[in-house]
């Protein structure tokens, strides 16, 4: 693993990409441990980029701001967006984190979800590089249709009929809306001034439209020098490669891993980035 000089000495980034599921507020991994490991893992990993989607933070409480800041004070840059509770105590949204100086903000949003797309600008030696740090629309499967996963066998009771339609619905609805927003956020990629780097969970397969839509002019970390099946989602739905690392032709990926911690319902992706 290089060091951070390494790295800048070689005009490289570590970029790291991760889900963390408001960093397991509610338990949902069922390790009250779950929180800390993440920042345990993210400080030991110290990469130069940081692009957290369900990010979480509270003013108040046993999680606060300044605690999270605190323990990413490695990466003391940061562009957050909040698309709950902005003026409450709990908020929720996306977040890019940086150890290069920050020069400009921009926010893509989208009607009628929680989901969006922040783009940040790093000053990276003496070039500049503008991040898309992107959470595409979520399915919302609910607790029963978790159920029906668990529950599946090879004769249907009307019960589980009725739970593949209503998954049938929410499939096609969140792939109708991540296409509309992957159109959006193509159009800002394309015209983007300096070179890009395309982060995110877009809750879709390589073999989507959305995929090919966001990698349009791009190569895919994973393609250029990850291995294995690479799937990215830890879930009760099927395991699928749906978190990426997106670069410009101006960059190379040195390496891509998928870091198997079940810290979340999604892994974390690391890739490193040579500008050239």
């Amino acid at each position: 693993m290089l060091t951070r000089e390494d790295r800048s000495n070689k005009n490289t980034l570590k970029v790291l990409t991760y889900n963390v599921r408001a960093f397991n507020q509610y338990n949902w991994a069922q390790n009250i441990q779950a929180k800390d490991s993440i920042f345990k893992f993210l400080i030991r990993e110290n990469p130069d980029v940081i692009c957290f989607q369900e990010y979480f933070a509270q003013d108040v409480g046993l999680f606060t701001v300044r605690d999270l800041y605190k323990l990413l004070e490695q990466t003391p840059y940061k562009h957050v967006y909040y698309t709950i509770g902005e003026q409450s105590n709990y908020h929720y949204g996306i977040a890019t984190f940086s150890s290069y100086p920050i020069t400009g903000k921009g926010i893509i949003r989208f009607e009628n979800t929680v989901n969006t797309c922040i783009h940040t600008d790093i000053a990276f030696h003496d070039d500049t590089i503008r991040i898309f740090n992107n959470h595409l629309q979520s399915i919302y499967f609910n607790a029963s249709n978790y159920t029906f996963f668990d529950s599946l066998g090879t004769r249907y009771t009307e019960q589980q009929l009725n739970e593949i339609l209503d998954i049938s619905y929410r499939l096609k609805d969140a792939f109708i809306k991540r296409a509309g927003q992957a159109d959006i956020i193509s159009a800002q990629i394309s015209k983007s001034p300096y070179p890009v780097i395309v982060c995110g969970d877009f809750n879709d397969t390589p073999s989507s439209y959305t995929y090919r839509k966001m990698k349009k002019g791009l190569s895919d970390s994973f393609v250029q020098s990850g291995s294995g099946i690479g799937n990215t989602y830890s879930g009760s739905f099927p395991s699928f490669r749906i978190d990426y690392i997106f670069h410009s032709p101006e960059m190379e990926s040195l390496y891509n891993e998928t870091v198997k911690i079940p810290l979340s319902d999604h892994f974390p992706v690391i890739s490193y980035l040579q500008l050239r």
